[in-house]
């Protein structure tokens, strides 16, 4: 169970992010922690990431964390949330090919936006 189940996100591109992260956590649990569901270390992980991506200041025009300039991760989860991401990251495209895409949609457009600010 996440924090705020009930609570819609605040934009559509929060609730995408959050889905990307929950599959990407719930994949690493599933691989290298050899559980059915997901382990207490993740979940408290999951819950701490979705507590985060809930008060992104970014919400409206979302980037992707590694790109942002507010780290709202502290250290031992930001380590964690790193591993899981290193993991999980080029396996999304077999294990969940649209949320995969829709990450790497948005490393384009962070690329645009960076083109369109320094002209």
């Amino acid at each position: 169970m996440t924090l705020k189940e009930a609570e819609p996100f605040r934009s559509k591109n929060l609730a995408r992010e959050y889905k990307t992260v929950n599959a990407m956590i719930k994949l690493y649990c599933n691989k290298l922690h050899h559980s059915e569901g997901i382990c207490d270390e993740c979940k408290d992980l999951l819950i701490y990431a979705e507590a985060r991506i809930r008060k992104c200041p970014h919400y409206e025009s979302k980037i992707p964390c590694k790109n942002c300039t507010v780290h709202c991760y502290i250290e031992p989860y930001k380590e964690k949330i790193r591993n899981v991401m290193r993991f999980s990251g080029t396996r999304m495209i077999i294990y969940h090919p649209i949320l995969a895409f829709y990450h790497i949609l948005s490393l384009f457009k962070e690329d645009r936006l960076k083109k369109r600010e320094n002209q």
